[in-house]
């Protein structure tokens, strides 16, 4: 027998029946009504940042805040709490990172209760720093990028031990740091972690002995890590990336020396590569800047430089015993230099730097400036005048560096300062007031200061979270035990 029911009862089931299926299909859903566990998440977070904290459960729960946050209806069961650092990248160097201390994770919810846990970030370290090597001291120090941004006489952030007279400074892409050491003619490595410690004064994890460093000077790595030398007795030296990771107490020989031949003892003191990978070399004594190709510099010898800047020392007297004028080489060994002439833009090179539009700048240690040459103007040998002079009265400019907004950095040994210039400052010549001095006040941060060179070493968390928080550290005292009074160098 068929029976008929009435289309509003009919109704009434069905409706009856998707409620019972709703509230099963909701069983696995942590926002379920059935559910009523809570979490109370608290998140302390550095100001202007948005940290990412992550909530994971059972039944699939996933849940992203970033601030103190309740997270109600959680199924009952154990709940782990994950949560990213804050990275935020330096407008001068580096980037500063923010870890999370976790409290309470993993967490129990039970079904009715409330449970808790805490995130709380801190400041960890400022990846990248602009250090020095302080020549008239025995070793080399690290300005964090809050330290860069106005003048001031800062106690450096970070400072690293090596022998006396540290002259160079050339950081390896895995983080490691290489200082030249004149006094001791040998090449000391400090790795990330010793720079990352919270020791002031570290002993080299590794040193670099050869019989052909004789006053090493700047250092850089080519693009193969390779480290180059410009050694101020004995020319360019190259040694292998496999002798410096094998670096011991057992003496190497270098690789590959490369020499000038005209003038003699040319007093090589800086070395920096071009893009295409030619080694550009400042010799101090003959007042000239020599570039060697790559073809060049695959083996020892003296071959004649691609091209020469400056003025040509083969129309000049030389001056033997410090008679007469003295520039160029006065400084380093007072014994041999040339007649005075004029225009002598190039008077003492002691480091070379190129910028983001391929310039090469020159500091002139002895004619108190940094002087740009355009790309064009290196192609050709000759005396051309540069494209910008940057003037620094009562100066002896020793080390170049560029920032990552573009600004030039510059270390005075004279006077014992470290002198930033903004871009713009430096877009043409003149006398520009440097928009930060850093000078070295009852501390032996700066002293004697030579090479310098931006630390862009970073380990970068995954995924990186970007803050728009301005980087600052926490300083800690760090000055030599040791102090090496010495004149101008």
């Amino acid at each position: 027998m068929k029976y008929s029911i009435p289309i509003s009862s009919a109704r009434l089931a069905l409706v009856g029946l998707l409620a019972i299926v709703s509230a099963c299909d909701s069983r696995g859903d942590a926002t379920a009504p059935f559910s009523n566990g809570s979490l109370v998440l608290t998140l302390t977070a550095p100001n202007g940042s948005t940290p990412s904290v992550t909530v994971t459960g059972p039944d699939g729960f996933s849940r992203t805040v970033s601030s103190t946050s309740t997270l109600r209806h959680l199924a009952a069961g154990t709940y782990t709490i994950t949560a990213d650092s804050i990275v935020t990248p330096g407008t001068i160097v580096g980037y500063s990172v923010d870890t999370a201390a976790i409290t309470g994770s993993p967490v129990v919810v039970s079904a009715i209760g409330s449970s808790s846990a805490t995130v709380t970030y801190a400041f960890a370290r400022q990846h990248g720093a602009l250090w020095l090597a302080n020549y008239a001291e025995t070793h080399v120090t690290g300005f964090a990028q809050s330290q860069l941004l106005a003048s001031s006489s800062p106690t450096a952030a970070d400072t690293i031990g090596a022998a006396q007279f540290p002259g160079g400074i050339a950081f390896a892409s895995n983080g490691d740091m290489w200082v030249s050491t004149d006094h001791a003619d040998s090449l000391k490595m400090f790795t990330l972690a010793q720079r990352n410690g919270a020791a002031t004064i570290t002993s080299p994890a590794r040193s670099l002995i050869s019989p052909d460093l004789s006053s090493p000077q700047v250092m850089t790595f080519d693009s193969h890590g390779n480290l180059w030398v410009a050694d101020e007795d004995n020319g360019l030296l190259e040694f292998t990336a496999a002798q410096v990771a094998n670096a011991s107490s057992t003496p190497v020989n270098a690789n590959v020396i490369v020499t000038d031949t005209f003038p003699p003892s040319t007093g090589t003191y800086a070395i920096v590569f071009d893009a295409a990978g030619n080694a550009w070399v400042g010799e101090n004594n003959s007042d000239n800047i020599v570039e060697y190709t790559v073809d060049q510099l695959a083996a020892s010898g003296s071959p004649t430089p691609h091209v020469r800047l400056g003025v040509d020392q083969s129309t000049r007297t030389r001056i033997v015993g410090g008679a007469g004028a003295t520039p160029g080489s006065a400084r380093a060994s007072n014994l041999v230099a040339f007649d005075p002439v004029v225009p002598q833009p190039l008077n003492d090179p002691d480091a070379l730097a190129f910028d983001s539009q391929g310039n090469l700048w020159v500091a002139n240690y002895m004619n108190q400036s940094v002087v740009a040459y355009t790309p064009a103007q290196v192609v050709t040998s000759g005396n051309p005048t540069p494209f910008i002079t940057i003037s620094i009265p009562g100066s002896n400019p020793f080390g170049v560096a560029f920032d990552k907004s573009g600004g030039l950095w510059v270390s005075d040994d004279s006077s014992g300062r470290l002198l930033g210039f903004t871009g713009a400052q430096i877009a043409a010549s003149g006398v520009p007031t440097p928009n930060v001095v850093l000078t070295a006040g009852a501390s032996t941060s700066i002293y004697g200061p030579q090479q310098i060179a931006f630390d862009e070493q970073v380990v970068l968390p995954t995924p990186v979270v970007a803050g728009s928080r301005a980087p600052y550290r926490t300083l800690r005292t760090a000055r030599s035990a040791v102090r090496h009074k010495i004149g101008n160098l």
